[in-house]
């Protein structure tokens, strides 16, 4: 009687032909985009926003949400000449006057989109928005889009910057205790 160790459950080589033909794979390499007019659309439509996110504005907000709108749909890479000459005209400019704006949403987004691309951005622009004890003043929880963006800011803090720290723990539990983050009762959550 052979020892177990010889016994070797041999498996032939799954050298079979594919049942599927070529057929739907080049059909998925067929596309009606592929034409010169839309090749000519596309690079019209990079020149307009290029000529936005270089134009003069003082809606600093609206240029805000396009920068961040076309880093959020990948497509920064063709725009990085522009936005880096929009970020350095409005960090020489604003860099004084960023602390003093009124809105969680502006001033969030503001050191967002600063901070993603290397600019020094003090923490202490929150401060404004700040109780004496240093957790978020409860009156801006009911202005979700200005607490996300908060959130999303938290994210870029350093080691150290409580400001950003006690927001990013505020705003979990506000966002978790309002229903907007649904977390799954797994063990995972735990």
């Amino acid at each position: 009687e052979p020892e177990a160790s010889y016994l070797i459950n041999q498996r032939r080589s799954a050298n079979y032909p594919n049942i599927w033909k070529n057929d739907f794979l080049d059909q998925s390499l067929i596309s009606k985009y592929d034409g010169d007019e839309y090749r000519k659309l596309s690079e019209k439509l990079i020149e307009e926003v290029k000529i936005y996110i270089s134009a003069e504005t003082k809606d600093l907000v609206a240029k805000f949400e396009l920068i961040d709108s076309v880093r959020e749909l990948g497509l920064a890479n063709h725009f990085e000449k522009e936005i880096k000459e929009a970020l350095d005209s409005i960090a020489a400019i604003e860099s004084d006057n960023l602390g003093t704006r009124d809105d969680l949403y502006g001033t969030a987004l503001h050191f967002k989109i600063l901070r993603q691309h290397g600019y020094k951005v003090s923490q202490d622009i929150f401060g404004r928005f700040m109780d004496e004890k240093g957790t978020l003043e409860n009156h801006h929880f009911a202005h979700l889009k200005g607490m996300l963006e908060l959130f999303e800011a938290s994210n870029l803090g350093f080691e150290g910057e409580d400001i950003l720290d006690e927001a990013k723990a505020s705003l979990t539990l506000a966002l978790r205790d309002s229903g907007h983050i649904c977390y799954p009762d797994t063990n995972l959550s735990r």
